[in-house]
């Protein structure tokens, strides 16, 4: 019972967010990049290393962006999901999941295969999304 309540509120939390990425994901591509000026060499946070593993995987899916995730990506679990465009699941995960968790994308994904779980202390399982 508890695992049908946690999939249904996955699946709400997905669902609001695929609508929130849609509007931020706009407004995002609106603004300027901003200039880059050269600062003291500094650790990069977590959103700056997120952020780099989206603009990455941007480039992978290059020309399959609109199709829908679950044809593009592996291991995707919540059918909501799999049915976005793959360029959407990326600012899902980016600006909905990683930020609400505070996380890097390393905390629940191989950074060279993310399709394969990670065992992190107190993680949701990748297999809940």
């Amino acid at each position: 019972m508890d695992g049908d309540r946690i999939r249904w509120a996955l699946a709400a939390s997905a669902i609001v967010l695929l609508g929130w990425t849609q509007v931020t994901g706009r407004a995002q591509s609106q603004q300027a990049q901003p200039a880059t000026t050269p600062m003291a060499t500094k650790e990069p946070s977590t959103q700056e290393i997120n952020d780099a593993f989206v603009q990455r995987t941007s480039r992978q899916i290059a020309g399959h962006e609109q199709e829908p995730a679950g044809q593009v990506f592996k291991n995707i679990q919540l059918e909501v999901l799999k049915k976005a465009p793959a360029a959407r699941l990326l600012l899902i995960m980016n600006l909905g999941y990683s930020r609400a968790l505070g996380v890097n994308c390393k905390y629940c994904h191989e950074e060279d295969n993310f399709s394969k779980e990670i065992s992190a202390p107190n993680a949701p399982p990748a297999r809940w999304l």
